[in-house]
């Protein structure tokens, strides 16, 4: 399998950090731009992450890549069943929102001058400040145990302290703060750690 991500995704690195954690064997592949056109023929939104199977088929986006190396790993589940399950996979919304929000605030950044709407970076910012409150509510329904909700979690924080410094989260969440740092520990962590 070939996981085709860009190194700063957030949304590959999660992905990447699932199948570490279920054991499986992966290739990464970034290709040279998101707008690659080999992106676009596996992926008809041409975003990434995707993930090309041996079969030829390929899988996007990240909420199905992580499902899929969910349930053919080793390994606990990572999306829980039953009743579990929802709040799972709301608190992984909210976290991929907050990478949603980081992704369009930094793309908008980049525009030239005089195509660059502060409003539109300023609502992002609003949103992810939000998004990252609620999450400090919720630490203790989520840091007992690793899951996908706490796994997107720490790497949408991650992806904020890369392309958004000047977002001080953790003066909002010491808590939730103690808790991405040890997060950060942990080997599948570590080894996708993207580069500032």
């Amino acid at each position: 399998m070939q996981l085709i991500t860009l190194p700063l995704s957030p949304f590959g690195r999660k992905a990447h950090i699932v199948a570490l954690e279920k054991g499986l064997d992966l290739e990464i592949v970034a290709p040279p731009s998101g707008l690659d056109p080999s992106v676009a023929a596996k992926n008809p939104l041409a975003k990434v992450p995707v993930l090309a199977l041996a079969t030829g088929d390929a899988l996007y986006d990240s909420p199905v890549i992580c499902e899929y190396f969910d349930t053919i790993g080793n390994g606990a589940l990572l999306i829980p069943t039953g009743d579990e399950r929802w709040p799972v996979l709301r608190r992984m919304a909210l976290a991929d929102g907050i990478m949603d929000a980081a992704v369009a605030a930094r793309q908008e950044s980049i525009r030239p001058d005089g195509e660059r709407s502060q409003a539109f970076m300023d609502k992002q910012r609003q949103s992810i400040v939000r998004s990252v409150d609620a999450a400090a509510g919720e630490l203790q329904s989520f840091a007992g145990q690793l899951r996908l909700d706490s796994i997107a979690m720490a790497v949408a924080l991650t992806y904020l302290d890369v392309r958004h410094p000047g977002i001080d989260w953790r003066s909002r969440a010491p808590e939730l703060d103690r808790w991405h740092a040890e997060m950060e520990k942990r080997p599948s962590f570590a080894a996708t750690k993207p580069a500032a």
